[in-house]
């Protein structure tokens, strides 16, 4: 017997039936597991933007040296090179990416297993907690590293519940036809919480680099109430016909209850797959590998490119992040690109194997480009960039590098993901969730060595490293774009 969410009687009572009562119910899903995400992803970049903050980080004040010393609010890396300071913060990361990647596949097993609404709010709550107390430090005047350590991994954990939660809620929800565009469209929620997390993270450090992880997780728990509130996981919870069959939703209408009943019950007998079945959908290992080295450059850009841009252009934490985001807005065309484009070719594979061919001549212009033929000029003050023809095009090209990196990122976790996981071969089971887990916990595995390598390294070899990952990423996609280019043969002769 589902229970459903509190808040959803009062929808029924303006929508009782019909066409409107069935896209309200899509519009409530996609709308809440949207900004769930978003939710999520807010929470994972505030580190990213203290770590410039120099109330936190400062080692500006031997600015000249190779590698001058560092003071910190961290005992451990106050007072040290800032190349070990680096270090350091990269092993937090690394914590952070290691306890997601690993606890990711628990994640999916459980979501198979649990009433969704349940699990994804709880999850949210509980990660916004952990969010909140790394903040707390500066006001408890709490300095050892083991602290940051502790609590790192606790996010990583409770991060881990969010793509499967979400992915598994609304991919019940959409149609195979549109499944591309639809699901490209509400992948923008990762690099939307990007976005909204560095500048709310960035806007807050006036009032203390605590406060901007209190903000952060304050809104988060707020998204999980309203999660539990207001969620339908299945349109079969609500007697609508499930769009995942060749029926659109607007041929669900009233005549259909008995058919609903019995997508109800069929829903109750469903059993979760198990982890070595998922694992063997064809398509999944390579997916999920092509995804390890798409996520070490994506989790690289977004632990380490506002880094990156403050040590070449000497911009404050907030300037970087602003720049950053510009990566982030090209994520979020990449992904709806990506989609839409598979919707009308049926090509998956190959459309991501044309942007991780065209990602890798690309960083490197940008990079050459930022260092040497057109470097970032900042004022006086260094809290802000000189508008020049520079700047015009550093925002250019860091849009079309996040074009082309992210659209095969965001392709993968949610659209391929999703058809991988309702396929029909799985019918009668639940391997949304388990599938999902697989691919973006593999990938997640390569998002926590990205900012790990990337905290060893000098800045110099930042972009050779994720150039050479995005190549090893095509390559294991070989196979999959062969069968793609031979049914477009196929389909001319």
């Amino acid at each position: 017997m589902v229970i459903l969410a509190p808040g959803i009687h009062l929808l029924d009572r303006c929508c009782k039936s019909g066409k409107l009562r069935n896209h309200s119910y899509t519009a409530l899903a996609f709308v809440l597991t949207y900004v769930a995400y978003v939710g999520y992803h807010m929470c994972r970049v505030p580190v990213s933007v203290v770590e410039n903050d120099k109330l936190f980080l400062d080692c500006s004040a031997n600015s000249t040296e190779d590698d001058p010393m560092c003071s910190s609010w961290i005992n451990e890396m106050d007072q040290i090179p800032k190349s070990e300071a680096r270090k350091k913060l990269g092993y937090l990361k690394t914590i952070w990416g290691f306890a997601y990647a690993i606890f990711m596949f628990l994640s999916g097993y459980i979501g198979d297993r649990m009433e969704l609404r349940h699990f994804l709010s709880g999850s949210m709550i509980l990660y916004a907690i952990t969010v909140y107390l790394f903040g707390a430090a500066q006001s408890w005047h709490i300095h050892s590293i083991w602290y940051f350590y502790g609590i790192m991994f606790l996010q990583g954990v409770m991060s881990s519940t969010g793509w499967p939660g979400v992915l598994a809620a609304y991919g019940n929800w959409v149609g195979e036809g549109t499944r591309g565009t639809v699901m490209g469209v509400w992948q923008s929620n990762a690099f939307v919480g990007n976005i909204l997390g560095r500048q709310f993270a960035g806007d807050f450090l006036e009032y203390g680099w605590g406060n901007s992880f209190a903000l952060l997780a304050l809104i988060l728990g707020g998204l999980g109430l309203v999660v539990f509130l207001f969620l339908v996981p299945s349109p079969s919870d609500v007697d609508i016909e499930n769009p995942s069959t060749n029926k659109s939703i607007d041929e669900a209408t009233d005549g259909e209850s008995k058919e609903n009943q019995q997508a109800g019950e069929s829903k109750e007998n469903e059993q979760a797959v198990s982890f070595w079945k998922a694992l063997l959908i064809p398509g999944v290992i390579e997916f999920s590998l092509c995804l390890f080295f798409s996520k070490f450059v994506i989790y690289t850009f977004l632990f380490w490119l506002p880094d990156y841009i403050h040590e070449v252009s000497g911009i404050d934490a907030e300037g970087s992040g602003f720049m950053a985001n510009f990566f982030e807005y090209g994520g979020i065309a990449g992904g709806i690109l990506a989609g839409f484009i598979t919707d009308k070719t049926g090509m998956s594979a190959l459309v991501c194997g044309f942007c991780l061919m065209l990602a890798v001549p690309l960083m490197l212009i940008y990079e050459t480009m930022v260092r040497d033929w057109c470097p970032l000029s900042v004022t006086s003050s260094s809290d802000g960039f000189i508008q020049d023809s520079c700047y015009g095009w550093n925002i250019f090209l860091l849009i079309c590098v996040g074009i082309l990196v992210s659209g095969p990122y965001a392709l993968i976790t949610s659209a391929i993901s999703a058809d991988l996981g309702t396929q029909e071969s799985l019918k009668g089971t639940k391997a949304l969730a388990t599938v999902s887990a697989i691919i973006n916990g593999t990938g997640s595995i390569g998002g926590a060595l990205g900012p790990f390598t990337a905290g060893q390294l000098p800045a110099k070899f930042l972009f050779p490293m994720v150039m050479i990952s995005d190549a090893i990423a095509l390559i294991f996609l070989a196979r999959l774009i062969k069968q793609d280019v031979q049914k477009i043969i196929s389909r001319k002769n």
